[in-house]
């Protein structure tokens, strides 16, 4: 009996003992919670950063791609209006050569029916005063004839009244057969004024023809050259207007490429920004990891800020479940 008391100090000391370790042992798991807790923020908001990271560089490469792309479509709009202003020159080269193949076409055919005309008007003048001349010696003759048959008839009626009756008939037999061959020849003198009235009428008839073909090759000349002057202008007016779209195509491709640059800067500040902004509080725990900065812009800076951020998730995705487990057996 007397150790009793002894025994329940004894006791009364070891509860408290086992009081004071279970309130440590609760103290450190609070404060272990704490930590699990401060970890789990930090590894919220680095997940965050993370994924504000990773969005940000993919928007980084879909403008990166972008103005690869808007730098293309000015190269090919370039191309493009090389190749128009070609073809416009080509064109022009080729109009022109045209006009001048049209006005030598022209020129040639106006020359010729011109040749061809004044060879045939020589032609015809040379037939008509070959045939007046013939006539002329025709009529001539005749004239010459019908002076010897009026002297010969004049003689003959002299003659006749001294001959006897039946060679007086003979003699007027005779003298019809000529006076009837005088008019044959008078009859021929008038058909060759009739032709040659018809040969006249017919060089003026020729002569309007020739003179209404000139004209008519000169109206066709000048309809052709209005022609090829309206193509002209028309083909430049299209040219312009499509060298003037071109032009505002790569302007305004131009002004989307700047300000795909403006958001890509943009987005490249807000991310240093973001990854170098908020400070760690004083209450976290410094054994708790922290990502290095992000690297700048760029490909391969990108891809590497991507590397360490997962690493770092890893490290910090271990380093948890290991306090947890500690945690859970301590308990």
């Amino acid at each position: 009996m007397a150790c009793l008391p002894d025994f329940c100090e004894a006791l009364q000391t070891r509860a408290a003992e086992l009081r004071r370790k279970v309130r440590d042992e609760q103290k450190k798991q609070e404060v272990a919670h704490r930590k699990v807790s401060l970890v789990e923020d930090e590894v919220a908001r680095l997940r965050a950063e993370a994924l504000e990271l990773q969005l940000a560089a993919d928007k980084q490469r879909q403008e990166r791609k972008a103005q690869r792309e808007a730098k293309v479509d000015v190269a090919s709009l370039k191309k493009e209006v090389n190749r128009r202003h070609n073809q416009v020159l080509i064109l022009t080269e080729e109009l022109a050569r045209m006009q001048a193949d049209v006005r030598g076409l022209v020129s040639e055919a106006v020359r010729q029916a011109e040749k061809a005309a004044l060879a045939r008007e020589a032609e015809v003048e040379q037939q008509w005063s070959t045939r007046e001349e013939v006539e002329q010696d025709k009529f001539r003759k005749a004239e010459q004839t019908t002076l010897s048959l009026e002297q010969d008839s004049a003689c003959l009626e002299h003659e006749m009244r001294a001959l006897p009756r039946r060679a007086a008939a003979v003699q007027l037999f005779a003298v019809l057969d000529q006076l009837r061959h005088v008019r044959q020849v008078a009859e021929r003198m008038q058909t060759f004024r009739r032709e040659e009235a018809c040969l006249l009428e017919l060089r003026s008839r020729r002569l309007c023809e020739k003179d209404e073909k000139l004209t008519q090759l000169d109206e066709e000349a000048a309809e052709q050259r209005c022609k090829a002057a309206e193509h002209r202008a028309a083909f430049e007016e299209e040219a312009r207007r499509e060298e003037q779209e071109l032009i505002e195509r790569l302007e305004r491709n131009r002004k989307r490429a700047e300000r795909a640059e403006r958001e890509a800067a943009r987005h490249l500040k807000e991310s240093r920004d973001a990854s170098s902004g908020p400070k760690p509080k004083e209450g976290r725990d410094i054994s708790a990891p922290t990502l290095p900065p992000v690297a700048p812009s760029g490909s391969r800076s990108v891809r590497k800020a991507e590397f360490v951020l997962a690493g770092a998730l890893k490290a910090l995705d271990h380093e948890l479940s290991g306090r947890l487990s500690r945690a859970s057996a301590a308990g």
